[in-house]
């Protein structure tokens, strides 16, 4: 399990309390083993693409009008899905099993950390790429 702390703009991912990586929301990066990551947001309806030196490494196409993503990870597709009306707790499901989720430490602001539980079966790029979706969507109209 991993956890977020800091501003939306620049989050520390720790876990077990070693960092591992900070996610730039506002460049829409993170490095993790010396590698630089970019998250691009793509059209309107929630579509990232994950790329590390110009090779795309995974992609995700947003379901219009709803919270919803179809995460693909090499040959493995997934479903992000917001779990509450507000959307700002989402799981992460193979199938119909859900095998992780993001949660908010904070109950009125959308952001003051969170929890990132992934199984460990999932490469970390992908987890922190899933993570950098779920803080994008509680930083739209957001100026924290």
């Amino acid at each position: 399990m991993m956890t977020a702390t800091g501003k939306l703009q620049a989050l520390e991912i720790s876990r077990n309390g070693v960092p591992v990586a900070v996610l730039n929301q506002s460049k829409g990066t993170f490095t993790l083993d010396g590698q630089t990551y970019t998250v691009r947001r793509i059209g309107i309806h929630r579509s990232y693409e994950l790329r590390r030196d110009g090779d795309m490494v995974a992609f995700a196409k947003g379901v219009p009008f709803v919270n919803r993503s179809h995460v693909t990870l090499g040959d493995k597709s997934l479903l992000l899905k917001a779990e509450n009306f507000r959307a700002t707790r989402f799981g992460l499901y193979d199938g119909e099993t859900r095998i992780g989720g993001v949660t908010p430490a904070g109950w009125f602001r959308p952001w003051n950390g969170a929890t990132i539980d992934m199984p460990d079966t999932l490469p970390l790029e992908a987890q922190l790429f899933v993570t950098a979706m779920v803080v994008d969507t509680w930083g739209e109209g957001s100026s924290t």
